[in-house]
């Protein structure tokens, strides 16, 4: 398979040409061979005339697609030139990889959306970590509590930890009211 910098340099010169107007553009409508993910191309056959196209690439680098094997889609050639073919959409998408000029990378498949790789796991579901933490608060707060009204007795030794309590029961507990990111949300997909 080819690709590299320099190939995918000229495929965007030509898309700019086509774009202003210089190149035409052929569109076929074909179904999806086989998809090669790592070098981002795939090996389509026209509807019409089973013509088999070799290398069309999934996308340029900041959004490629990877469509569902056997899937329709629509593909274009620039210049009538078959080495110069690119995905234009697809009938069923397994993923999709975008990736913004700060290197952010957002990719879809199956279902499962990665933000930048997978090193920390899921996202935490706030409304589950609020309700387990406010538990712990709670019991903290009883704890504190029970520190606060303790009433020594005569050689119980409680004097001592009385006077330490103080250090204990002012501690502030956890406030979460701002542990929400508004900007990202997920859910369970219904």
């Amino acid at each position: 398979m080819k690709r590299n910098g320099r190939e995918i340099e000229e495929f965007g010169s030509l898309l700019n040409k086509a774009i202003k107007g210089e190149a035409k553009i052929q569109t076929h409508y074909a179904k999806v061979e086989s998809v090669d993910w790592n070098n981002r191309t795939m090996v389509v056959k026209d509807l019409i005339d089973d013509l088999e196209f070799f290398d069309v690439i999934l996308g340029l680098g900041s959004v490629n697609i990877k469509p569902v094997l056997g899937t329709l889609c629509l593909i274009g050639v620039i210049l009538n030139n078959d080495a110069q073919t690119f995905l234009i959409s697809a009938n069923e998408i397994e993923g999709i990889e975008i990736i913004d000029k700060t290197g952010f990378k957002a990719y879809l498949n199956n279902g499962k959306l990665t933000l930048n790789g997978e090193n920390y796991e899921g996202i935490v579901k706030a409304p589950e970590l609020k309700l387990q933490i406010d538990k712990n608060t709670k019991i903290l707060q009883m704890i504190q509590q029970v520190f606060s009204s303790w009433v020594t007795s005569p050689n119980d030794g409680g004097a001592a930890l009385k006077g330490l309590s103080g250090q204990f029961t002012s501690l502030q507990r956890a406030d979460l009211a701002n542990i929400k990111n508004e900007t990202i949300k997920h859910g369970n997909g219904n």
